[in-house]
């Protein structure tokens, strides 16, 4: 889910697409639960961040490794393969074209973890007052 606008410069802000009823999500398990619901809503939301900054390490390290990958492919250019009969042009181009699509895949899981932080963090801000 992501916030689309109409505003021209809202279009490039990097917050956009953090939904803000998030903060007040982490409010249902407390009722659910007959307990102090800001101690267990702060609990809650410090899980989440926690989860959400070993998700952002893991994505960072995936996206690392696409592009090291990436990096492989392109230097395996006709003049420096060794093995020209071997490994084909077509060859080649797929390999490429299947680390390009990793890359960006994985660039699309660090971005969507890094705003999934940001949340976790506006959610532990807004339970701090």
């Amino acid at each position: 889910m992501s916030y689309q606008t109409r505003h021209p410069e809202a279009a490039a802000h990097p917050l956009r697409s953090i939904p803000m009823f998030r903060p007040a999500s982490v409010l249902g398990t407390a009722f659910m639960a007959k307990q102090d619901p800001l101690t267990l809503a702060r609990q809650a939301a410090a899980r989440t961040l926690e989860l959400a900054q070993y998700a952002i390490a893991e994505a960072w390290e995936a996206y690392g490794a696409a592009k090291a990958a990436v990096g492989e492919v392109n230097r395996m250019g006709r003049k420096n393969r060794h093995d020209r009969a071997i490994s084909s042009d077509r060859y080649v181009a797929r390999r490429r074209s299947e680390a390009f699509g990793t890359m960006n895949r994985r660039r699309g899981h660090f971005l969507r973890a890094h705003k999934a932080l940001f949340a976790a963090e506006a959610a532990l801000l807004a339970l701090a007052n």
